[in-house]
């Protein structure tokens, strides 16, 4: 349970976002798979609730939540967290 994937989703240089479903992963290709599955939902997502254009493309990562979760410990951000 230590190494959990999440996805990770990078907004613009100050905003990001972790799905918490779907997720987490126990591994990264089933991360990635879950990423090529649900892209356009999860785009879609993002697009509605950073107003964003449906145009605008955003890069969807698989990251390890214990790494993610350090860095952000060290760095002090809060990422939101929700569900599609």
């Amino acid at each position: 349970m230590d190494n959990l994937w999440v996805i990770f989703a990078l907004i613009s240089a100050v905003q990001a976002y972790t799905f918490d479903d779907p997720g987490p992963f126990e591994t990264l290709s089933e991360c990635a798979y879950s990423i090529v599955v649900n892209h356009e939902l999860m785009s879609e997502f993002i697009a509605r609730e950073y107003y964003l254009d449906v145009d605008v493309e955003v890069p969807f990562y698989c990251v390890q939540k214990k790494d993610l979760d350090e860095y952000l410990r060290r760095r002090a951000y809060k990422l939101e967290q929700d569900q599609i």
